[in-house]
């Protein structure tokens, strides 16, 4: 062989050294990351918060039409069950028309039994990690 081979052959195995010293730098930082992230019990109950999916009763998902009506209806809704806005964590108006908020057991079940509501359910922390 030649000497021009021999150095082809350390630059190759220079190359994997350092992608192997890459990959267990990479591997240790993941770990320390995950170590150090906030621990929260996945899937646990949200006390006092309720995710609200209406019926869907609206055709065109995407028209600006029907994203108004929905606003209004949802407004509406608050009105009637005396949902303070402040309460409200969030609104679906999209793939989901509802809104989740904070609010007592009793309000929850009460909304259950509206017929222009699909479900509620209680929120929860989930994890995607």
């Amino acid at each position: 062989f030649k000497i021009e081979d021999l150095a082809t052959m350390n630059t190759i195995t220079g190359r994997n050294l350092i992608f192997i010293i890459a990959a267990v730098v990479s591997l240790a930082w993941l770990t320390a990351c995950e170590e150090s992230m906030p621990t929260q019990p996945e899937n646990d109950l949200i006390d006092g918060q309720y995710i609200v999916a209406f019926n869907n009763i609206w055709d065109d998902k995407r028209d600006p039409d029907t994203i108004n009506e929905i606003r209004e209806f949802t407004d509406q809704f608050f009105i009637e069950y005396a949902i303070d806005p402040d309460s409200v964590v969030a609104r679906f108006e999209f793939a989901l028309r509802g809104f989740t908020a904070r609010m007592d057991e009793s309000k929850a079940e009460q909304i259950r039994e509206d017929s222009r509501v699909d479900g509620v359910y209680q929120d929860r922390v989930t994890s995607v990690l």
